[in-house]
């Protein structure tokens, strides 16, 4: 069994492409992977069997066998708009195509072909924007004017100590200011996603085209700010790229007016890793930050706040981290566990053509 590859539009994040199997009835593969995986390995067999026991392991992760699982992505026929997606600009990639036998375990049964190619260079926007801020007291108001009403851009506001601790070179995290900028973007997108708004809703609300006069509420009282914008592109496959440069400008806010409402925190029931906890605030309607985080003994409240709102700040600016009406966390009733901490990430590997 041989095929017929034929590469065809090639955008910085995508790649078009046709087959031609020899056997239009026989079933088989064709996966991309980037240059330096494919080319890490001296003989096609061990590509193949390395394609196969990830495989193994997304069907595992599925509950299901190999077996089970192969329907779902093998190929069978000719190939005549197939299309790679949400790709990194500037790389070299491999399609990668060999016939499986179904009787015999998906085992390979043909010689390997791969096809290199490139993605194409990305190209920055041409476009810039002036930021003007009004401040009142522990609110302020942003003109936003881009220099073409083309573009989409995004902006973001957080205190400037939460800007310094990520792209301080001689920090813990050493960030750029793009990859800084994405950060942002990514933590807005999560803390939306956690109050329910679908996908569509959050690219509407967050991002903008044209000039436009944005509201910040609620800033920290008399705290040096940092805005952020930059231009984006996001193309129809949803893939979100900046493509500007990093806009900054800074202002300080005002004297906060004092919210008169007080709290009632009960903790019991402490264990090593939990503890039941209940915040009863006398105003149900008022939104305020709560967390859990180690005591020297020695700062006073006031300070351990300041830095709370230095380290996580940009998360609060974003809605996450805030919170109304009594928080329980007791494990009774309407509660059902106790306040505990718990995260995990995953990370995915190979790109394969979707199913139609």
């Amino acid at each position: 069994m041989t095929f017929e590859v034929t590469v065809g539009e090639i955008t910085s994040s995508s790649i078009a492409y046709t087959v031609t199997p020899s056997d239009l009835k026989a079933e088989y593969l064709c996966i991309l992977a980037d240059a330096k995986t494919v080319e890490s390995f001296t003989r096609d067999e061990f590509l193949v069997e390395a394609i196969l026991e990830e495989l193994k392991a997304e069907a595992g992760a599925q509950g299901k066998t190999l077996a089970e699982y192969m329907p779902e992505i093998v190929d069978k026929g000719a190939i005549t708009d197939g299309k790679f997606s949400n790709l990194s600009p500037a790389s070299k990639y491999y399609i990668i195509l060999f016939g499986v036998d179904p009787a015999n375990g998906y085992k390979a049964n043909s010689d390997v072909v791969k096809k290199d190619v490139t993605t194409e260079e990305f190209q920055d926007l041409n476009i810039t924007f002036e930021v003007k801020t009004t401040v009142d007291g522990n609110s302020a108001t942003f003109k936003i004017i881009p220099s073409n009403n083309d573009d989409v851009w995004y902006f973001t506001t957080l205190p400037k100590a939460t800007y310094d601790t990520y792209t301080d070179p001689a920090g813990q995290y050493k960030m750029e200011t793009r990859q800084f900028m994405l950060f942002c973007l990514q933590q807005e997108i999560e803390a939306r996603r956690q109050q329910g708004m679908s996908d569509t809703e959050i690219m509407n609300a967050i991002f903008h085209k044209g000039a436009l006069e944005l509201e910040g509420k609620g800033l920290t009282a008399n705290t040096e700010y940092i805005n952020q914008i930059a231009g984006f592109i996001i193309t129809p496959e949803g893939q979100v790229t900046i493509a500007t440069d990093v806009t900054t400008t800074t202002y300080t806010t005002g004297n906060a007016q004092a919210q008169d409402f007080t709290f009632e925190i009960t903790v019991g029931e402490v264990e090593a890793m939990n503890a039941a906890i209940k915040i009863v605030p006398t105003d149900e309607t008022a939104t305020f930050c709560w967390m859990v985080a180690p005591w020297d003994g020695k700062k006073t409240a006031t300070e351990v706040m300041n830095d709370i709102v230095a380290q996580y700040g940009n998360f609060m600016n974003n809605g996450a981290m805030l919170y109304k009406g009594v928080q329980d966390y007791t494990g009774g009733p309407g509660s059902p566990y106790k306040y505990k901490l718990d995260a995990k990430c995953d990370t995915p590997l190979l790109h394969r053509n979707p199913p139609v």
